[in-house]
């Protein structure tokens, strides 16, 4: 059995664990980052896009991987928030409020970047460093010792490392490994998500639809040839069900109703990707040497671009403590730092989101006029407005 030393070892190959591995080696720190998916490299389905909020940004220029990224990014400068009427006619707007990155003495709040193009280039920085090895492969049994873990993978090589990173998803192998449990709170929704053009430029605004089963959002994407946008549509689950029922006409004609004619005649130009919306939070993000980043530790509706800016966040604390006590990578005291000062922040920001979700997706009047209220309150008080911009951009 072939045995190998590392100072880390990440678990999954996506883009939680492909940053993390580029942040480490930024350091000095060796890594031997695990993806199980062997068809990784294929061109894979994924309509989803991210919006680099600018905290994240910061830290990814910092680490050398954002002069790669920034080619494909499109800016933010402006979230629109619709509140919108539940009948006819379909594009009546009860009431908008936008936030301009101005307001906050910003160009913009982030920028956004398709997923696919996103790995591709990170995949391609991974393969290239030496400090980084990247193989496709399984952890089948871990041992724990005081000063070590050895990781013993499917193709029989066993791996020696001072810390355990577990940024393998929602179904993490990792986090049940440890017997952690994971809180979660399984909402009625479902989200799809997909690509379009559309008849009138973005302008680099995202706009978040409300009505009733929760936002439709739209998030501007870079292309010099046609104007484009990522959607995501969240709604309760029977909503979804009948719209996946719809052939490709009837459906894009129900996606130009919901965008009550914002972005002008939309066309939808992907396969459609379907994800539950849930909630799940683990109880603890650590154990004897090992870390829970990313959907491992937390998984979030989709709404305010909380998602992988939250997991940079748990990067950027690993980052901070092996960059300021390289030689207790790993031990009892970072792995407790990191607890606490993260699963804070976590729980936190879920607090945030539900509200917001649940906000989003009742259809009761009540609820209705309330979005409206705030939405109102939030255009007319400058303070306020102005803490609440400051907290979504983290």
């Amino acid at each position: 059995m072939k045995s190998i030393n590392t100072e880390v070892v990440i678990c999954g190959g996506g883009l939680s664990g492909l940053i993390c591995s580029l942040a480490l080696s930024n350091i000095g720190i060796s890594s031997f980052c695990i993806d199980k998916s062997t068809n990784i490299k294929k061109k894979q389905i994924d309509t989803r896009s991210t919006a680099y909020l600018r905290p994240s940004k910061e830290f990814l220029e910092n680490i050398g991987v954002w002069k790669h990224l920034s080619k494909n990014a499109n800016p933010l400068k402006t979230l629109s928030i619709v509140n919108s009427s539940s009948g006819f006619p379909y594009n009546n707007i009860i009431s908008e409020t936008k936030f301009n990155a101005i307001e906050i003495f910003q160009n913009e709040f982030g920028w956004n970047i398709n997923n696919n193009q996103t790995k591709k280039i990170l995949l391609e920085l991974v393969e290239k460093d030496k400090m980084i090895n990247f193989e496709y492969d399984e952890i089948i049994n871990i041992k724990e010792f005081d000063e070590k873990l050895t990781i013993y993978l499917k193709n029989k090589k066993q791996i020696n490392t001072k810390l355990l990173i577990g940024a393998d998803g929602r179904n993490s192998f990792i986090r049940k490994n440890y017997n952690i449990n994971a809180d979660i709170d399984s909402l009625d929704q479902k989200a799809i998500t997909f690509l379009i053009k559309h008849e009138y430029m973005h302008t680099d605004i995202s706009y978040e639809i409300y009505k009733t089963g929760g936002p439709f959002t739209t998030v501007p994407l870079k292309n010099d040839k046609v104007n484009t946008s990522a959607v995501v549509w969240v709604d309760n689950k029977n909503n979804i069900e009948k719209l996946l029922k719809l052939n490709k006409k009837e459906f894009n004609k129900e996606v130009n109703k919901r965008s009550v004619n914002k972005l002008g005649d939309i066309s939808v130009i992907s396969e459609l990707e379907i994800f539950p919306v849930t909630t799940q939070i683990a109880d603890k993000l650590v154990d004897h040497r090992m870390i829970l980043i990313g959907e491992a530790a937390h998984a979030l509706p989709p709404i305010g671009a909380q998602g992988l800016n939250l997991t940079i966040k748990d990067i950027k604390e690993i980052y901070d403590l092996c960059k300021k006590n390289p030689i207790g990578i790993g031990d009892g005291e970072m792995v407790s730092k990191f607890n606490i000062k993260r699963l804070i922040d976590i729980k936190i920001r879920s607090k945030s989101v539900n509200i917001l979700n649940k906000l989003s997706e009742s259809n009761q009047l009540v609820i209705s006029k309330t979005r409206d209220f705030g939405l109102n309150f939030l255009a007319k008080v400058q303070p306020v407005k102005y803490l609440l911009m400051k907290f979504g951009l983290g």
